[in-house]
């Protein structure tokens, strides 16, 4: 690909106001006239050229990027293909829709905005719309697909249900039952006020304190109850937190604040007054201790749960427009990839980015392929949702839950990017495991930009789904599901530097039956350690004691770096050094 090419025309997000020379709606003898979000003008065109559309007596600009579908077809089409007949056209933020091509008999298509879904099955969702909160239904018999723009319907994967959600636009060909004969999603998103100050909208099941979103946590639902990872919540709100291994409960402690709780008893005691219920014990799931979020409420402080439960504790922020220094430093996603099948043991080995190599065991458990995908296979990525008992083998063997296969995200930098004379964008992607691949981008693609960048450029860092059809070239070629400009800078340096892999430890109590001992770590506290087959042990000058897993001995300890979040955390430890 060629270097030092011209700049590119930015391809920007929808759901961001364009300036308003692109789109600028003009009424004859108004020149200022003002198009509110998602109207609706209805009537016959007038008049048609490459620049502007004239229905009855609005004159509105058009461009490349205006989508216009043909009413019969469900199909888009360019601006040449417009018949003088009847139109509807929609005005979104400063963005033009036009169904064109309406006949007298025929039926009208809906532009809709999805205000809820619900998903009956497999093959049923249920959808209501913002507009009537009138609800329309797609079946396995809908014609499903996505809409971009000037010919380029279906040419990538089809989407699915979990695409559809609060605030995509769609086109509806809707029966007299309202089901759904034809069902197109666009690239429209319902339009945010990004200069409220006061907008502030969390994302689902989060934690925010103090504004701040709480990283890698998340509440969970359990019999009914909003439960809250109990160590990443307190710990962040300035609390002291251990382990009293003879009582066998939780101490929490913040100036006058002292809470304590035993693990699976629904018993919280707050101020040293007597225990009370919350109506569900302590659980632990993937290794994190999680308890309800009504102990805020024992303890007399006030929290809210927001519409799409998230938490949030403390004062919510004021929310501006984004300055340079609001871009954050993104990470990579953590994930699961599947390593090897064994069809013979019916089990799959994963590498879990959190808990390291696994074996799981899939034998007589439904697969939830999410994304078209029709078998497992080496390489897809996975949700898994772990099942209580881990063995102590290594690797661990586990019996899942549920096992989906989701979205691979790929992480790589532009090496380079052009555009062709049909408007696509040519980007030379160097995937950190595929090498370089070029990514086909169509004219209405919408990249997402995580920074302060409003096109793509060299030297970038992207997360790219990748579309399973890959070209044989050299480099090979691809139509990606999705592109974003993250930034990744120092990432790795910095999560190496906040992963403590050695430390010195005093056991607290040993456990000869599950082969585990507590240690008393002089940064970490209190820590569990598993004497696994493989772990290493060696002595101080090399004077080897048979009894050294007594209370009172000194270690050295070099840690594995996955350690769970559960109270005490757990780790499989590489080696141990005796030290007295």
């Amino acid at each position: 690909m060629k270097k030092n090419m011209k700049k590119i025309i930015p391809i920007l997000a929808i759901t961001v106001l364009m300036s308003s020379n692109v789109f600028a709606s003009n009424l004859p003898n108004q020149s200022n006239a003002i198009v509110k979000e998602n109207s609706n003008i209805k009537g016959i065109v007038k008049e048609v050229t490459k620049d502007t559309i004239v229905i009855d007596n609005n004159k509105f600009d058009i461009n490349e990027n205006t989508l216009i579908v043909d009413a019969i077809t469900g199909k888009s089409i360019s601006y040449k293909g417009i018949k003088k007949t009847n139109a509807n056209l929609y005005v979104v933020g400063s963005d033009v829709i036009i169904i064109a091509n309406i006949g007298n008999n025929n039926i009208i298509p809906k532009f809709v905005t999805v205000k809820e879904t619900n998903k009956i099955d497999e093959n049923t969702l249920e959808i209501i719309v913002k507009e009537d909160n009138s609800k329309y239904t797609i079946t396995k018999d809908t014609l499903f697909n996505r809409i971009f723009g000037y010919n380029t319907i279906g040419n990538r994967s089809l989407p699915t249900f979990d695409e559809i959600e609060e605030g995509s636009k769609l086109i509806l060909y809707p029966n007299s039952e309202k089901k759904l004969e034809k069902c197109f999603l666009t690239t429209f998103k319902e339009l945010e006020n990004k200069n409220d100050e006061n907008n502030f909208n969390p994302e689902a099941n989060k934690i925010y304190i103090d504004g701040e979103e709480l990283e890698n946590s998340s509440i969970i639902q359990h019999n009914g109850k909003n439960l809250m990872p109990v160590r990443a919540v307190f710990e962040k709100l300035g609390y002291q937190i251990s382990y009293d291994t003879k009582t066998k409960t939780v101490n929490m402690t913040k100036g006058a604040h002292f809470i304590t709780f035993a693990n699976n008893a629904d018993a919280y005691t707050f101020a040293r007054m007597a225990p009370q219920p919350l109506g569900q014990a302590p659980i632990v799931k993937d290794g994190v201790t999680y308890v309800p979020v009504s102990l805020f409420e024992l303890i007399g402080t006030e929290v809210e749960i927001t519409s799409n439960n998230a938490l949030l504790i403390g004062e919510k922020p004021k929310v501006t427009n984004l300055q340079k220094s609001d871009y954050k430093y993104d990470t990579k996603k953590q994930q699961i990839i599947i390593t090897e099948i064994d069809n013979k043991n019916n089990t799959i080995t994963v590498e879990d980015d959190k808990k390291g190599t696994i074996i799981l065991n899939i034998k007589d458990l439904k697969i939830d392929f999410t994304n078209g995908d029709k078998q497992l296979m080496v390489g897809q990525a996975l949700d898994v949702e772990y099942g209580e008992v881990m063995t102590r083998s290594q690797p661990p063997i586990n019996n899942p839950k549920s096992v989906k296969v989701v979205d691979k995200y790929s992480y790589g930098k532009v090496l380079d990017v052009e555009k062709d004379e049909q408007g696509n964008t040519k980007v030379l992607f160097k995937d950190d495991e595929l090498g370089e691949i070029i990514l086909n981008l169509s004219p209405n693609f919408q990249v997402k930009f995580n920074t302060e960048d409003e096109i793509l450029t060299e030297g970038q860092d992207l997360e790219v789904v990748l579309n399973k059809a890959m070209t044989m070239s050299l480099p090979p070629i691809n139509n990606p599901i999705s592109v974003s400009v993250i930034n990744l800078e120092n990432t790795e340096d910095k999560e190496d530097n906040d992963m403590l892999l050695e430390g010195k430890a005093t056991i607290k109590s040993v456990d000869k039956e599950n082969k585990t001992i507590l240690v008393e770590d002089e940064k970490l506290g209190e820590v569990v350690l598993n004497l696994h087959d493989d772990l290493k042990v060696e002595y101080k000058n090399d004077k080897k004691t048979s009894n050294w897993m007594t209370e009172g001995q000194k270690l050295q300890v070099e840690y594995s770096p996955v350690m769970t979040r559960s109270l005490p955390p757990i780790n499989n430890p590489i080696k141990i050094l005796v030290l007295n």
